[in-house]
């Protein structure tokens, strides 16, 4: 499956940076803020080299309760859906592609976590640090303010054990240069895999400069033996300065074949300045990377992966023609149900005489479930019910027979 990051990380750029009804979380302006960037609620800072800024918040309470908040600097990485998580932690070098420095170690709270009390504003500081040697290009993180709720790690079923929390993250963004450094996202390894249970072919995406990567549109197509095709299509996704993602085409049950696989790649990117290159998605892009390579799945991978997928298991314990005549069978009874319900019948109805002697009889159209009422005859009564003065014919019974009695007077 896609890695999920569980924490709710959000970037809103408004003054006041994030709310909801038990917490808000302000940034004061920097004096060193990027110009063209002031009152946006994230930190983009213009800074030299060796230089400690001091970012100041707001966080209120707004609960009639005491909270404790942990603060904590985190490092923005790309998620495998294409998302940039802006406070990450411990993330593996694997996740990332020539990362001069990771924020999360620039970033330092004044205060490791703070108690707010009810209806209560607490000012927190947190110093950014600036390397020695400057920056090229721009190294992107967060500042997390996170409630006293317990972690969410993915350590038991993800490829990559990740432990997130949930709480909410204003993005900074660290330069000593306005330069922009144009993007370059290289196409790596493509390999099968087994990810929670299901196959999958993965393609290792890398945005190698220290730059966003943005507007990411990414076409798969996978041609294999025995005419497999599998394809995926997806927009609007983001990458953040040196990081890497994993790009994972599901198989959705379908058995990778023993042979060789044709891989087609095409991503494209960037959708502000000269718009040169057109996309499957109707949309001009300024980049345009293609890559294509061939993978070679041995016999044995291939059966190994077939074992363990989850969804081939499912389906091999029910051949398709069985579940095919199944749901005939299905179709079938309840067409059969519904027709015996809604087709009217003849239902009879007699009243006789302790002596075998009928009185009257007759016929009324039903379906299974209506009834219809019927007077007893003049003069009669009901052995069973003298004091009703009719019955209840139903579709249930066919043929339905009534003791009566004369009434003597």
């Amino acid at each position: 499956m896609l890695l999920v990051i569980l924490g709710i990380l959000f970037v809103v750029f408004t003054k006041q940076a994030f709310a909801d009804d038990d917490l808000s979380v302000s940034l004061h302006t920097p004096e060193n803020q990027r110009e063209g960037a002031t009152n946006q609620g994230y930190a983009d800072l213009l800074t030299k080299p060796g230089e400690v800024t001091k970012l100041t918040f707001e966080v209120t309470n707004n609960t009639n309760e005491s909270k404790q908040i942990a603060i904590t600097g985190g490092t923005a990485g790309t998620s495998e859906n294409g998302t940039i998580v802006y406070a990450s932690k411990d993330w593996p070098a694997t996740k990332f592609s020539g990362m001069s420095e990771r924020m999360e170690n620039l970033i330092v709270p004044s205060e490791g976590d703070i108690t707010v009390g009810a209806k209560e504003t607490r000012t927190t500081t947190v110093d950014v640090k600036t390397p020695e040697n400057g920056i090229s290009g721009i190294l992107a993180g967060g500042v997390s303010f996170v409630p006293d709720t317990p972690q969410i790690s993915n350590r038991a079923t993800a490829t990559i054990p990740i432990t997130t929390e949930v709480g909410y993250t204003i993005a900074i963004f660290n330069r000593t240069s306005n330069a922009i450094l144009v993007p370059d996202l290289s196409i790596g390894a493509v390999t099968a895999n087994l990810t929670n249970s299901q196959s999958n072919l993965s393609i290792q995406l890398a945005n190698n400069t220290a730059t966003f990567l943005n507007d990411l549109y990414l076409s798969v197509s996978i041609d294999g033996p025995e005419g497999i095709n599998l394809q995926r299509t997806s927009k609007n996704m983001q990458m953040a300065p040196n990081t890497k993602m994993t790009y994972r085409i599901w198989t959705n049950g379908q058995p990778l074949h023993s042979g060789s696989y044709d891989v087609q790649i095409n991503a494209y990117y960037g959708r502000k300045d000269n718009l040169r290159f057109d996309a499957p998605d109707g949309n001009r892009y300024t980049y345009h990377t293609h890559g294509q390579t061939t993978l070679k799945i041995s016999a044995k991978q291939a059966n190994d992966i077939a074992k363990n997928d989850a969804l081939m298991r499912v389906k091999n314990q029910i051949p398709m023609w069985l579940a095919a005549v199944l749901v005939v069978v299905v179709i079938a009874l309840v067409a059969g149900l519904a027709w015996f319900m809604l087709r009217r019948r003849s239902i009879q109805f007699m009243f006789v005489l302790s002596g075998q002697n009928i009185i009257e009889r007759g016929t009324v159209q039903l379906r299974w479930y209506e009834q219809q009422t019927v007077l007893v005859p003049h003069g009669y009564y009901l052995v069973d019910f003298a004091d009703e003065t009719a019955i209840s014919v139903t579709g249930r019974k066919t043929e339905n027979t009534y003791s009566v009695e004369k009434i003597h007077i």
